[in-house]
């Protein structure tokens, strides 16, 4: 079938090209015709034989020329039109390049070429906004391959390694760096980031962009997160220990069954903030904002600065409700 296909169209080449170039010549001979006869089709009542000679072939002069600068100026806009197009052509196929270039040092071994890649990548999407959602796909996929997995996961899916790395590699954290900046998110603020059940502890991810990022059963112990957005984030089961969460933003996160044992939650707002079942033992929540939070069964045993009044409207049934210092 495709051979046949490929007859018919070899076969109507010709044919198209023939097509073309009768019109092309169907063309200019109507324009001759149009310059010779088209005074006296469109003016014929004003000229005469006579008239010509006392003036009139003025008149066919000036329509002629008139006629000849009319199409230069149709030319001149259609090779315009081509030069724009060839352009864009032209800097479709860099941005092609420049993108398999950052693909091939992502795959590099040495960790610095990496590195390399991933602002290679990043820009990529300052000259060219609308490969966003590929940069991000490929960036995230990058942090899956490099990045170890999440303990539990790794005993399920086999052996893990013998010690899980307190920080990410250098080339994993410009990765992390990259897709949660504002700026990048912004032109790819459609797209899901998957980034669960990844290891990503120490990720220094000051002021980051993660609203909506799924990070369910990821490991962020100790991570940097201060002042981040994180509103709607999916991170349930996620394990923030100790994380430095001053100031972020977790209105509407799910934090089901998470770990934030001994995290630093200082000023945080967390209103609707789902945090059923999570473990909040040592977690300091001096000005945090709770209200409507849900805190059904959760456990806040010893935990530091917390106002009743903060949690105002929460659901906190069967929660474990006991400030430092007031433990019986």
């Amino acid at each position: 079938m495709r051979q046949l296909s490929r007859r018919v169209r070899q076969r109507a080449w010709p044919v198209r090209r023939i097509a073309v170039a009768c019109g092309i010549v169907l063309f200019l001979a109507g324009l001759l015709v149009f310059l010779w006869r088209g005074p006296w089709w469109l003016d014929g009542e004003f000229l005469s034989r006579a008239r010509l000679q006392e003036g009139g072939a003025g008149l066919v002069t000036g329509f002629r020329a008139t006629v000849v600068q009319v199409l230069i100026g149709a030319a001149a806009v259609t090779a315009l039109w081509f030069t724009g197009q060839n352009y864009r052509l032209a800097r479709r196929g860099q941005v092609t390049d420049r993108f398999i270039q950052a693909l091939e040092r992502l795959a590099s071994e040495e960790v610095y070429v990496r590195y390399g890649g991933v602002l290679a990548l990043a820009q990529i999407i300052d000259d060219d906004p609308a490969q966003g959602m590929h940069a991000t796909q490929v960036l995230a996929a990058f942090v899956r391959q490099r990045a170890p997995r999440h303990p539990a996961m790794a005993k399920a899916e086999g052996p893990s390694p013998a010690r899980l790395p307190g920080t990410p590699d250098e080339d994993v954290q410009a990765a992390l760096s990259t897709l949660t900046s504002g700026a990048y998110r912004r032109h790819a603020e459609r797209d899901t980031v998957d980034l669960q059940n990844v290891h990503l502890a120490g990720a220094n991810l000051p002021g980051a962009d993660l609203r909506g990022i799924r990070l369910g059963r990821s490991n962020l112990t100790g991570a940097n997160l201060t002042g981040a957005d994180l509103a709607g984030a999916d991170l349930t089961g996620a394990d923030l220990s100790d994380a430095d969460l001053r100031g972020a933003l977790l209105d509407d996160a799910h934090l089901i069954r998470s770990l934030l044992a001994r995290a630093d939650l200082t000023g945080a707002r967390l209103r609707g903030t789902d945090l059923t079942g999570a473990d909040l033992r040592g977690a300091v929540l001096a000005g945090a904002d709770l209200r409507d939070a849900h805190l059904s069964a959760a456990d806040l045993r010893a935990t530091s600065g917390l106002d009743p009044d903060a949690y105002t409207g929460t659901h906190h049934d069967h929660a474990t409700l006991v400030p430092e210092g007031l433990e019986t």
